[in-house]
């Protein structure tokens, strides 16, 4: 015997999420760092703050196209963020990344950020 089950709205079919990270660089090097109490927005006003590892995320985004940036104010001193060479998410300023989140998908975004290696980076 058998039965019809209709999957009206599969898992993560309708809504799409960003993440991401905010590097330190040291002298134009990665570091294994993350830059940790950053404020990063979506266009919406949606705002998220990064962990103690530089990591952050958007859960339940409409997907399209959306700007990715970061809050300046809220970077460290003496930071700069830039975009590496080959990104073409940028969008047309460091602190700001394109994504455009086909529905379900998961998008990763980097901003590297370049700090004095004398700077300790620390959450606020």
């Amino acid at each position: 015997q058998f039965r019809v089950v209709l999957v009206r709205d599969e898992l993560m079919a309708t809504r799409s999420h960003i993440f991401g990270r905010v590097q330190r660089h040291v002298n134009g090097r990665a570091t294994d760092e993350g830059i940790p109490g950053v404020g990063v927005y979506l266009e919406t006003g949606t705002m998220s703050v990064t962990d103690a590892r530089g990591f952050f995320r958007f859960e339940g985004v409409t997907p399209g196209v959306h700007v990715v940036q970061l809050d300046n104010a809220t970077l460290p001193a003496g930071a700069k963020p830039f975009v590496l060479p080959g990104d073409n998410q940028a969008a047309g300023n460091p602190l700001s990344r394109f994504v455009d989140l086909a529905p379900g998908a998961a998008w990763n975004v980097l901003f590297p950020v370049e700090t004095s290696a004398a700077s300790p980076v620390t959450t606020p």
